[in-house]
């Protein structure tokens, strides 16, 4: 599933998560069954797994460029950095741009302040209850990795 813009990949994945009918268990190399009723029937959903995408229209990605700005001005204005720029942050530029104070262990940069901050941002407060998936529940996992593999469980085991 991928979209542009709009909620923040907590948000979507709130819903879509219940609509998942497998799980896997990397300690022993399995793929269980998670089951699910909806309407008081026993539903499955084609879905094993659902993954998504989130991307950025260039207005999404220049509003995060001007709050990093914003926040860290006296630390760009230290650097020497003025106006950051939609193409540099599309070509990947920014990765070489390191901020002193801010910067230090070689994996951050002003790029990957930018993508936090899209990360973070939604369009929305929260996300409005899906009727659909009222409707559903998650009625129990195969039980096969709880008992044999790492003692992963697709549902609950909450008393």
């Amino acid at each position: 599933m991928s979209w542009t813009d709009g909620p923040n990949a907590a948000q979507v994945e709130s819903i879509t998560k219940g609509f998942k009918a497998a799980y896997f268990d990397g300690s022993i190399d399995y793929q269980g069954s998670i089951h699910h009723m909806t309407d008081g029937e026993q539903v499955r959903f084609g879905a094993d797994y659902i993954t998504s995408s989130r991307r950025y229209s260039d207005a999404a990605v220049e509003r995060a460029i001007a709050s990093v700005s914003r926040r860290y001005a006296g630390n760009f204005r230290k650097a020497g950095v003025t106006r950051l720029t939609v193409q540099q942050f599309r070509s990947g530029d920014l990765y070489r741009i390191q901020l002193p104070g801010l910067h230090w262990d070689g994996a951050s940069s002003v790029q990957t302040m930018i993508h936090q901050a899209l990360a973070k941002h939604a369009d929305r407060l929260k996300v409005n209850p899906s009727k659909t998936a009222a409707r559903k529940f998650i009625t129990h996992g195969d039980g096969y990795s709880r008992s044999i593999g790492a003692g992963y469980s697709a549902v609950s085991v909450d008393v």
